[in-house]
């Protein structure tokens, strides 16, 4: 037989041969990822598999068996303890997982769909004693999949997309109270594990919850909501947040009165930013958080702040001891038996405190602010460079008063608009206590302070 002959038959049978093979390797990569979890406290069940010669739909379902198990996995991927009763939210769950994917290897991203099949056992028992009705709602909901997250994986980057079904539903409660929620443009993007991803990028279009009875109205609803976040370790991650606007109304009839009361909330331009580094032994923490508007109402009395901002960065923070400070007041809110003692969690942070550290506010200031009466009033602003620095005795010493005082080293600058200084007064005395050291002008009244060995200084005087 011609040798051009035989390698163009071998092609064709490897072409052939090629989504078969690709079937088993994805769906060996599939099987591995859920042998990872059954010994993560996960049981796994293969329901239903349809396989033809291009694409493949496998259906699983998914169940928390062992949740203290599943739970202390979680927790290696998280920079904070998982609050304690996520546990009773987890035991028993059960999802559906639907699988999709091309048998010709790396030819497209494989499609998986999650959503609940089964309510936890705390979730069922406390819903069918206090709410039936609901209860009955919810396992409606669950049976119609109207809570359907859909991810589109890539195998060879570890890179996903996704989203959540668009959901928009109302119950009405026995006593003709309705409560409604919906939520539109849910769509998620990351890299790495589904369950604890290295990255994860979180954008919701809309929002909105409500309530309704005789006596109550209550409207939230968020607008643009958008995160992300980036995980390394315990001791490196960063998280951020933007909302284009929040709003929040409430209206009430008093039991007292019978005359309604009505509170409102209004936010925009909220951005907040922190971040966690090691830096060798060290560490460092950045935040920035800032906001555009935020009105407070109170039966038609409005409250507002306009750009707010807050910068500041800790950094020189002991790495070794700030990690087992954080694990003991972690454990102090769970259920842990093994709680730490008020005496070891003062040794730690002693220890931390010795090892010095340095703070600087870069920038806490406000815009303007209305309250009843006066509006656009300048805010003010206040800027901070903090050091303690490290000394070994202090271990020894710390119950001294002076001890700590003595290694700190400050300075501070704080503007105030004569205005907002008049309203500070107004509320507090401060001008009592104040007035033989501030710096006024016409542009506002000024402090500089700085604190060194133990001495204060205010404008240049010593504080008395």
């Amino acid at each position: 037989m011609n040798k051009k002959l035989i390698l163009l038959v071998a092609f064709i049978v490897l072409i052939a041969l090629l989504p078969l093979i690709g079937n088993k390797v994805v769906k060996n990569t599939i099987e591995q990822r859920f042998a990872d979890l059954r010994q993560n406290g996960l049981e796994t069940a293969l329901k239903q598999e349809n396989r033809g010669y291009l694409q493949t739909d496998l259906e699983y379902t998914v169940t928390v068996a062992d949740e203290e198990k599943f739970l202390a996995y979680l927790q290696q991927y998280s920079s904070q303890e998982l609050p304690p009763y996520t546990q009773s939210l987890l035991a028993g769950i059960v999802f559906g997982v639907k699988v999709h994917y091309n048998n010709i290897p790396f030819n497209e991203k494989i499609s998986i769909d999650i959503y609940p099949v089964k309510l936890s056992k705390e979730m069922e028992r406390e819903l069918k004693e206090k709410n039936p009705k609901l209860y009955e709602f919810v396992k409606e909901l669950i049976r119609k999949k109207a809570f359907v997250y859909h991810i589109d994986y890539d195998v060879v980057s570890g890179e996903f997309s996704g989203s959540m079904k668009d959901f928009n539903e109302r119950f009405i409660q026995d006593t003709n109270a309705t409560l409604e929620l919906s939520y539109k443009g849910v769509r998620v993007a990351g890299k790495g594990m589904l369950l604890a991803p290295d990255t994860l990028q979180s954008s919701i279009e809309s929002l909105h919850m409500g309530l309704k009875d005789e006596k109550t109205t209550m409207d939230f609803e968020v607008h643009s909501w958008y995160s992300k976040a980036m995980f390394e370790s315990q001791s490196a991650y960063s998280e951020s947040m933007k909302v284009g606007k929040t709003d929040f109304k409430l209206r009430e009839v008093s039991a007292q009165t019978q005359m309604p009361v009505e509170v409102a909330f209004h936010a925009e331009g909220v951005s907040f930013e922190f971040a966690a580094a090691a830096e060798g032994k060290k560490m460092k923490f950045e935040t920035d958080a800032a906001v555009k508007k935020l009105v407070l109402s109170q039966n038609a009395q409005n409250y507002a702040v306009e750009n707010f901002h807050l910068k500041g960065v800790l950094s020189e923070v002991d790495k070794e001891s700030f990690i087992r400070l954080q694990k003991m007041v972690q454990k102090l809110s769970t259920q842990s038996t093994q709680q730490p003692t008020q005496e070891k969690i003062e040794q730690t942070l002693v220890t931390l405190l010795s090892n010095g550290m340095h703070f600087t506010l870069a920038d806490f200031s406000i815009g303007s602010l209305s309250i009843p009466g006066q509006n656009n009033i300048e805010g003010f602003f206040v800027k901070v460079d903090a050091k303690l620095h490290a000394d070994p005795n202090f271990v020894k010493n710390y119950q001294d008063p002076n001890a700590l005082v003595q290694n700190l080293e400050v300075k501070a600058d704080m503007h105030f608009s004569k205005p907002f200084y008049a309203l500070l007064n107004g509320l507090y005395p401060v001008d009592l206590m104040l007035a033989q050291y501030k710096k006024e002008d016409q542009k506002g009244v000024d402090f500089h302070i700085e604190i060194l060995q133990g001495k204060i200084m205010l404008n240049g005087k010593a504080l008395q």
